[in-house]
């Protein structure tokens, strides 16, 4: 982060009576703008507590992993994506997966 304003984060971060997931006027969490604007070390910090939603959607239903890919944060979208996988339940994991239809056996009917 920019003008050392990661040792503000950490400090905040330390406290058990900071939500680190509020979301201001536009739906953005503090991990939606760490994600957005490139802040790895805060992304991790904020990682590291396990009160931060990764599915929280801002006002246009971006979540931190969309914000950090739309902005170009690939580095930030892969950590966050491995962190989200790690996080997973079995069932979370097997209702996730869609069900898709199991086509029948086509039956050979030409004759020669």
């Amino acid at each position: 982060m920019e003008y050392g304003h990661i040792g503000v984060v950490r400090i905040l971060l330390e406290r058990k009576d900071i939500n680190p997931d509020i979301a201001d006027t536009y739906g953005q969490t503090p991990l939606l703008w760490a994600a957005r604007n490139g802040h790895e070390i805060a992304v991790r910090q904020l990682l590291d507590r396990n009160d931060v939603s990764l599915d929280t959607c801002n006002i246009h239903g971006l979540t931190p992993i969309l914000q950090a890919v739309a902005h170009g944060h690939e580095r930030i979208a892969e950590l966050l994506r491995g962190h989200a996988a790690a996080n997973l339940q079995p069932t979370e994991v097997s209702s996730e997966l869609p069900e898709w239809p199991v086509p029948e056996p086509q039956r050979s009917d030409t004759q020669g």
